[in-house]
C-alpha cells in the first residue's frame, strides 16, 4: 500500500501550523487539551493509538528524552527548547511549538506504520482531482493532478483534509483593493496574518483592522510586540513599552464588540461569588420591565466580583512617559480590612445604580438585529455548511444595512432560509433577550 501525503507545508504541521512562522502567534487553546491522539474516551472504528498531549510531549522535549525527537534529524533548536521549558498545562503555547508538535507525531506515526506500507510525501499543491472511468458513472481508480504537474494516479481512494482554504472574496470586498488604490491607500485581503507581509506597514501610519476575531490579535502581536516592544510587570501589573516602530490600530467589527481575552484557565474549578452579595432577595429579571439594584452585584456576579476585588485599591497614578498605572496596595494592608467590610462599603457605594431597559432594548435594536447575530450561522450550519452559513448572513446584513431593513426581514427572503425559519423564528432568534446565556443560573445561585 502506497499512502501519498500531498501539502506544500511541513508534513503534518501544514502552512497554518508550520513552525518557521512568528513565535508571537498563540494558540486560543492550552496546553493540556490539545492532543492529535485517541484513547478509550474517542469512539471510532479503527483502533485506539493512545499519545502523548501537547502538554506531555514539551515536557518531555524539556527534559531531552529522546522519545520526544525525530530520528534521524536534528533536534530543535533552544528557541523551541525554551518554550517547551516554560510551558505549564495551562499555558497557551505558541503555534510554533504546536508545528513542532504536529511534525512529531507525523514522523511518530510513519515509523511506526506495517512494513507493507509505503508513505510519499509531496511538498506541492494539489490543483485537480479527476474521477475514474466517466464510462463506468466515475467509478475506478482516481487521479490527483499537483501544481508542478505531477498526476499520482491509479488512486483507490483521496482523503481531501484541507483545513484552511482560501474564500472568494464578496462584492463589497472587491470593491476595497479599488478604494485603496484610489486614495493611495495600502489593502491586504482577509487571511492570516502569519501569510502576508506586513512590513509595508510604516511605523506610525494609521491601519484600520476589520473584524475583531484571532486575526485582529495575531496583527496586534505582530505590530508590537513582533516590533520590538515588550511587556514589564510593574507593581504587580503589566505594562507596555512600546518601541517607536507600532502603526496606530483602529478595530472594528459588525458587533462592534471584541472578544474575550484568554485568561487563565479555570474549566472545572469552583465559580467565586462574593459570600454577601446585596442586601435585597436575589431574583430573575427580564428586559421586559424597569429593574431597579441597590448593588450590581445583585444581578451581575461577575461584575461584582471585579468590583470586591478592586474595593480597596486607590485610583491609579501617572507612570513613567505619561501612562496611567494602578497601584496596588501592600498585602499587609489590605488584611487590616475585613473583606466582609470591604464588600459592605463597594455595595453602599453602588447604591442608587439603576438598569434602563427601554434604553438597553433601543441600542440594542438600532443595528436592525445584526449585533446579537452570533446564532445565525449556528443555526443554519448544519443544513448548509458553516461556510455557507457565514456568506449567507454577510450577504443579508450587507443588505439590511443598505436598504435600512431589518435583519430578519432580509433573512426571511434569502432562497437557503425561506423554508427552514419563519419571519417569527428569525426574530426570536435575533431577540437580545435570548442572549443572556446562563446569567439567570447563576444569579439564583448567588446568596441572598
Amino acid at each position: 500500500m502506497t499512502i501519498h501525503v500531498v501539502d506544500p507545508g511541513p508534513p503534518g504541521a501544514g502552512l497554518v501550523w508550520r513552525p518557521s512562522q512568528s513565535r508571537r502567534l498563540l494558540m486560543n487553546t492550552v496546553a493540556s487539551q490539545v492532543t492529535v491522539f485517541t484513547d478509550a474516551s474517542v469512539t471510532i472504528e479503527g483502533p485506539l493509538e493512545e499519545g502523548p498531549s501537547l502538554y506531555q510531549w514539551a515536557a518531555s522535549l524539556a527534559a531531552r528524552d529522546p522519545r520526544a525527537l525525530v530520528a534521524g534529524r536534528d533536534a530543535p533548536g533552544e528557541a523551541v527548547l525554551a518554550q517547551a521549558r516554560a510551558l505549564g498545562p495551562d499555558s497557551y503555547p505558541t503555534r510554533v511549538l504546536y508545528g513542532q508538535y504536529l511534525s512529531w507525531v507525523f514522523h511518530h506515526v510513519t515509523g511506526k506504520a506495517a512494513g507493507h506500507v509505503t508513505v510519499r510525501v509531496h511538498r506541492a499543491r494539489a490543483v485537480r482531482l479527476a474521477d475514474g472511468d466517466r464510462g463506468l458513472g466515475g467509478a475506478g481508480p482516481q487521479t490527483v493532478v499537483l501544481e508542478d504537474g505531477t498526476e499520482l494516479s491509479g488512486l483507490s481512494a483521496v482523503v481531501l483534509a484541507q483545513g484552511h482554504t482560501p474564500t472568494t472574496a464578496d462584492a463589497a470586498e472587491r470593491e476595497l483593493p479599488a478604494f485603496a488604490s484610489r486614495n493611495g491607500l495600502v489593502h491586504i485581503a482577509p487571511s492570516s496574518p502569519a501569510d502576508v507581509d506586513l512590513s509595508r506597514i510604516a511605523p506610525g501610519q494609521t491601519v484600520l483592522v476589520r473584524g475583531l476575531g484571532l486575526n485582529f490579535f495575531d496583527c496586534m502581536a505582530l505590530f508590537t510586540q513582533g516590533r520590538g516592544g515588550f511587556f514589564e510587570r510593574v507593581e504587580g501589573r503589566l505594562v507596555y513599552r512600546p518601541s517607536g516602530r507600532e502603526p496606530a490600530l483602529y478595530a472594528g467589527s459588525r458587533r462592534g464588540v471584541p472578544y474575550q481575552a484568554r485568561g487563565e484557565n479555570e474549566k472545572g474549578r469552583p465559580r467565586a461569588l462574593p459570600s454577601q452579595a446585596a442586601d435585597g432577595r436575589v431574583r430573575r429579571r427580564s428586559l421586559s420591565r424597569p429593574v431597579r439594584h441597590r448593588s450590581v452585584a445583585a444581578d451581575r456576579p461577575g461584575s461584582a466580583v471585579r468590583l470586591l476585588r478592586d474595593a480597596d485599591r486607590p485610583p491609579p497614578r501617572p507612570g513613567r512617559r505619561g501612562r496611567v498605572r494602578r497601584r496596588v496596595a501592600p498585602r499587609s494592608a489590605t488584611r487590616t480590612v475585613p473583606p466582609s467590610s470591604r464588600r459592605r462599603a463597594s455595595c453602599r457605594g453602588l447604591t442608587g445604580l439603576s438598569v434602563r431597559p427601554e434604553r438597553m432594548r433601543g441600542n440594542t435594536e438600532a443595528t436592525g438585529g445584526q449585533l446579537v447575530s452570533e446564532r445565525v450561522p449556528a443555526v443554519l450550519a448544519p443544513a448548509l455548511g458553516k461556510a455557507a452559513a457565514k456568506q449567507v448572513l454577510s450577504d443579508a446584513s450587507a443588505a439590511a444595512t443598505a436598504d435600512g431593513r431589518p435583519l430578519a426581514d432580509v433573512l426571511a427572503e434569502v432562497p437557503q432560509v425561506r423554508g427552514r425559519f419563519t419571519r417569527a423564528e428569525l426574530a426570536a432568534l435575533l431577540d437580545p433577550a435570548a442572549y443572556t446565556g446562563v446569567a439567570a443560573e447563576l444569579v439564583d445561585r448567588a446568596p441572598a
